[in-house]
């Protein structure tokens, strides 16, 4: 999948996905007439979208094809012989189910000629299954006059004197159930943080010793918004008088 063969593949949303499927005749006879097929399930797939260069895509039942048709080696594969095949498709970027994932069922089967001289027929199966990763949008604004606490101190800003504002997160998922999020962003030297938080169950947290203000927004349900506040306050310098002093680093969200 996307050049790995890892167990557990993972995709974004809306994302376009290769598929390279490899056979390999292990047998001491040749194999006939071989097929190979790779059925897609799932509510992630965008049907209309899929291609291959070497099979046919048998859109009644979403399944891909390689056979003798498509590629003329699969009418006899010789002991130790190889091949592949590649198709592609994209997975959607909306309304996709909740936990939701993309099944990937392989199925291959030839004709070997046994002792008796009657062709018999061989087969072998796999499933893969692909994960469709969370989507998260995070946005950090910057308040004076609104938000979750009243801001104090001149505006525009003036050097050497103090001005609050109010740094508000918040993070949107539209993608799969997400564990454990959290929000972090440090301080610049001529920013404090004021102890002012909302919610103020803890959640939000400043460390010293980093300037790291950190937000455990915890569990994120799908299609979830949360939002989380903090205070700060900027005594900007004479050298920043005419600029747009930054109140924190980029916020970065992990899950």
């Amino acid at each position: 999948i996307n050049g790995s063969a890892t167990e557990n593949p993972v995709v974004a949303p809306g994302s376009q996905v290769t598929v390279r499927v490899a056979w390999n005749n292990t047998l001491q006879v040749p194999l006939q007439n071989v097929g190979v097929e790779v059925a897609l399930s799932g509510t992630a797939v965008d049907s209309n979208s899929v291609e291959t260069q070497n099979g046919f895509y048998r859109s009644a039942d979403n399944t891909v094809i390689f056979s003798r048709d498509t590629d003329p080696s699969l009418a006899s594969l010789p002991p130790g012989a190889a091949g592949t095949g590649t198709f592609s498709f994209r997975t959607l970027s909306s309304g996709v189910a909740r936990g939701s994932a993309i099944v990937l069922t392989l199925s291959i089967a030839g004709e070997r000629v046994g002792q008796s001289g009657v062709p018999e027929q061989v087969s072998a199966s796999s499933v893969k299954t692909i994960k469709i990763a969370g989507t998260v949008a995070l946005t950090a604004s910057s308040l004076r006059t609104s938000g979750s606490f009243a801001n104090t101190g001149p505006i525009p800003p003036t050097p050497n004197v103090q001005s609050s504002y109010t740094v508000e997160w918040r993070v949107a998922n539209a993608g799969n159930d997400i564990a454990d999020g959290t929000v972090s962003a440090t301080l610049p030297s001529y920013v404090t943080f004021t102890g002012l938080t909302a919610p103020s169950d803890g959640s939000i947290s400043y460390t010293a010793s980093s300037r790291t203000v950190t937000w455990r927004a915890g569990d994120i349900p799908a299609g979830i918004s949360r939002t989380g506040s903090f205070q700060v306050m900027l005594t900007p310098s004479t050298s920043q008088k005419g600029s747009a002093p930054t109140l924190t680093s980029a916020s970065v969200f992990s899950g």
